[in-house]
């Protein structure tokens, strides 16, 4: 089935009849589309060549519409209204959808969880679904953001800064009591628990290498999962090579000790990530709304 093709007069000639016919004065009219009252006429004039009739006619000095520009002018705002009403039916829709946020399982509970507790209490209407993988993103899958470590391309936009961190070594105050690390052998002869997954997360080797340690690093368990590790050296399994922004809050709270003197600034940063090419054009009011927020956190 096809459809009749609309033709419809030029934008700017109906723009300036509905403000002429609305205000009844050409100069109104132009004052407020910021044009010349000459240009008005003008857009008038074309207009009603087009359509092969009179819309305004002048008594005592006075613009007045036609019945033709009368009944014009009735449909067009009613047109516009239906229009107006559909745009705004669109954005209540666009900003009613969730925004869909992509984080490693490390990143979504240690760090971004806690966060959009705070942020759902000042934000109720804004639903958020977390995509936690220690995966990247699979091709073809959208999402509106992401939590991303590394180092970001220079000049790109669609990367912003949330925080750089630091790596530091980590383990339960029992362990630590019992092993008594006091330099760099001691904690590379300790059992290390390493991470053993896709993100590109500092591993042991290249901490000790940071160090420019030369010596053996001890055997520890493998997992492929930061919580796991997390848990693991709260369980005192062995030393974790934590970083201090994500593990703050269960060193504040006697959970894990920082070895603080081996500590040493993390190669990469954790940046927001929009994967559109202008940063959240395409992902909507509410997408940007937990961008600014989490950007100020």
């Amino acid at each position: 089935m096809t459809t009749r093709r609309i033709t419809l007069p030029p934008l700017p000639a109906l723009i300036a009849f509905e403000a002429a016919a609305r205000h009844l004065s050409f100069k109104n009219a132009s004052e407020e589309l910021q044009v010349t009252p000459s240009a008005v006429s003008q857009h008038i004039k074309n207009l009603e060549s087009e359509l092969g009739t009179s819309l305004f006619s002048r008594r005592n000095r006075a613009v007045e519409l036609t019945a033709q520009g009368q009944h014009l002018h009735e449909v067009l705002r009613g047109s516009l209204t239906q229009v107006a009403a559909a745009l705004d039916e669109i954005r209540d829709s666009e900003n009613r959808r969730p925004v869909t946020i992509h984080a490693t399982t490390a990143m979504s509970a240690l760090w971004l969880t806690p966060r959009l507790s705070a942020f759902w209490k000042e934000h109720s209407d804004i639903a958020v679904n977390q995509h936690v993988s220690d995966l990247p993103p699979p091709r073809g899958e959208t999402f509106d953001l992401q939590i991303w470590y590394g180092a970001a391309p220079m000049n790109d936009p669609r990367y912003q800064l949330l925080f750089r961190d630091k790596m530091v070594p980590v383990c339960s105050p029992g362990f630590q009591k019992q092993a008594g690390i006091d330099s760099l052998e001691t904690l590379a002869a300790q059992p290390l628990i390493h991470l053993d997954a896709t993100t590109d997360w500092t591993n042991w080797q290249a901490f000790f290498n940071a160090h420019d340690f030369k010596g053996e690093i001890g055997n520890g368990p493998s997992v492929n999962n930061y919580s796991i590790a997390v848990q693991s050296a709260r369980d005192s399994v062995g030393v974790l090579l934590g970083w201090e922004k994500l593990l703050a809050p269960l060193i504040k709270r006697g959970l894990l000790v920082a070895l603080d003197e081996f500590s040493l600034p993390a190669p990469g940063s954790f940046y927001l990530v929009s994967p559109h090419s202008e940063p959240l054009r395409d992902s909507g009011r509410s997408a940007r709304v937990l961008h600014d927020w989490l950007i100020t956190r």
